[in-house]
């Protein structure tokens, strides 16, 4: 008996890692739009001269108009000095035309590792960002200092959250991190978690599947 309750701990062990890379990789997957509308933007001359000049109807033009296409919410451009050059949003709360992390200390970060993907709470819920550095589309290697910063950032509202629940196939829910994990009442049903981490890389909410 001891042996068998061994091998299924195990087994149940090996599942939930199996579903929570799994559950990882839909997150990618889910999240592809969002990170090429970070990457392509961010690797074109134009951008770079729009950090530097900061024309409005450019901006408007090519980025604002951009949000739909790529299912986000919101976009930023930030120059080399952490100062904004640019802020928009659609369909989200106006306060969020300013990012709602802290650019100076993001960006001491973003000078070793270039491009950051991370999530913040706002006031529209939780929110998906990414990042990448301004660079000349001649630096196809993105190894040479960045001119600035370009992120974009998508709210997990229901629609999201339910497209997640139709690619699991399961129920899923955001529980804030460090509260206690759900419970079943049905004990061969797995209950598992994937934490969502903010700027820092600190657990910032978990998303909870069965």
């Amino acid at each position: 008996r001891l042996a068998h309750r061994y091998e299924a701990a195990a087994m149940s062990a090996n599942l939930q890692r199996e579903r929570a890379d799994l559950v990882t990789q839909l997150i990618e997957l889910n999240g592809h739009s969002l990170q090429s509308f970070a990457n392509d933007y961010s690797y074109w001359d134009d951008m770079l001269t729009f950090a530097t000049r900061g024309d409005r109807e450019w901006a408007r033009v090519n980025i604002e108009a951009s949000l739909p296409n790529f299912d986000a919410h919101a976009a930023w451009v930030w120059r080399t000095d952490g100062s904004l050059a640019y802020g928009v949003t659609r369909q989200v709360d106006k306060s969020l035309d300013t990012p709602p992390f802290p650019i100076g200390r993001l960006i001491a970060r973003l000078r070793q590792e270039k491009f950051a993907h991370f999530f913040a709470r706002t006031p529209s819920g939780l929110m998906e960002v990414r990042v990448a550095p301004l660079q000349p589309s001649t630096d196809a290697a993105r190894s040479t200092p960045p001119h600035g910063w370009f992120a974009a950032g998508r709210i997990w509202d229901e629609a999201h959250l339910q497209a997640l629940r139709d690619l699991l196939r399961s129920e899923v829910q955001l529980r804030a991190s460090g509260s206690p994990p759900a419970v079943s009442d049905n004990p061969g049903e797995i209950l598992f978690g994937v934490d969502l981490p903010d700027w820092q890389g600190a657990p910032l909410m978990r998303l909870e599947t069965k």
